[in-house]
Formats: structure tokens, sequence, C-alpha cells
């Protein structure tokens, strides 16, 4: 049965971060300046060198990369999935938590637009709903996940998911799961489903 692996892999280092880990009120102002999507921040170059260091890391022969659609996760997932030779695959079921304490309406129409739409759930068939206003949704829709992984059949595995922290620590609970190894920001969890 060990060869169910999963290896949840939280994305690198964001660029709407400050050097305190914490989320930056000026990012907005910076991003716009930069060019860049004030709603879906990029990976650091430190974040890059993360998603690297976590596919040397992880070191099989996982057989998919799938991955949050927002542009962080998707950034460490193509270093992932590059450096193990596998396919890549987006799914809106491993986003971001869609706390409305967060995200505004403007945030949720652009998420439907780029991340959702495009890129349906593939584990967790009609999840997530946007907003999650409760942590009881979120915490649902990771059950869900795993509770589809769980019915795969044994060549399905080991796959890789890229997601984020909240999803990964719901997970994690979930399953029991203490086994971990950082990678600085990131981290992978290898659990066993």
């Amino acid at each position: 049965m060990d060869n169910r692996e999963v290896y949840l892999v939280r994305h690198g280092e964001r660029m709407d971060f400050n050097e305190k880990k914490k989320w930056d009120p000026e990012w907005p102002k910076r991003a716009v300046s930069l060019g860049l999507n004030p709603q879906d921040a990029p990976l650091t170059e430190r974040g890059h060198s993360q998603a690297r260091e976590t596919a040397e890391l992880i070191g099989r022969n996982v057989k998919n990369v799938y991955t949050s659609p927002f542009l962080r996760c998707v950034q460490t997932a193509e270093a992932i999935s590059k450096s193990l030779g596998c396919e890549l695959t987006r799914s809106a079921d491993l986003t971001e938590w869609m706390n409305p304490k967060w995200f505004g309406q403007e945030a949720y129409d652009f998420f439907e637009k780029k991340h959702l739409t495009p890129f349906p759930p593939i584990f967790a068939p009609g999840l997530p709903k946007i907003p999650e206003s409760r942590v009881e949704a979120y915490r649902k829709r990771c059950k869900a996940v795993l509770d589809n992984l769980r019915s795969r059949d044994d060549d399905f595995f080991p796959v890789c998911l890229v997601t984020h922290g909240g999803f990964i620590h719901h997970s994690v609970e979930i399953l029991n799961s203490v086994s971990i190894d950082m990678v600085d920001y990131a981290d992978v969890h290898r659990v066993i489903v």
C-alpha cells in the first residue's frame, strides 16, 4: 500500500509577502508598478529556488503534478513537473481558501474568470463554492479531495499536489500525518492515502 504516495507541496515564497512573511499592504501598488496583477502574486526569486529544491527533495518518479491555478502554485508546479519530467494539470479544487475576509467581490470575479472556470475541479467536482465563508467549507473541500484520491487505483500514484498552506494543514490534520520536510518557506508532506 506504500505505493499510494501523495506529495503535498506548498507553493514557494510569494511576492506579496514581506520579510516577516506577512501580507504586504504596499503590494497592490507595487504590483501595478511592476505590471502584475495584485490579486495573483507570483513567486519571488527565492520562491523559484524553493520550487527547484522541492523537486530535488521529492526526487521520485511522480506520474503527475496537480496544482492550484493561483500563479504562485503554477510556477512552483512548473518547476517540479519540468524537473521530474511529468504532466502538469491545474485544478480549481486545490485553490486557496476563498475566505471573504481576505478577498473582495472584484477578486472573486477575477478568480472565477481566471482560475475556476478554465480549470474545473478534478478531485472534488462542484467545489470550491466562492466565497467559502466558513473554514468548515474549506475543510470539507480538503476532505473531498482526499476521499477522491483514496478511491483511485494504485496505478494513479505517486502524485504531487501543489497547493496552499491552509489546504495542506487541513489535509495533514485529516490524515493525521506528521511527515514533513521544509524547503525554507515551502513545505513538503509525503503521505499515503
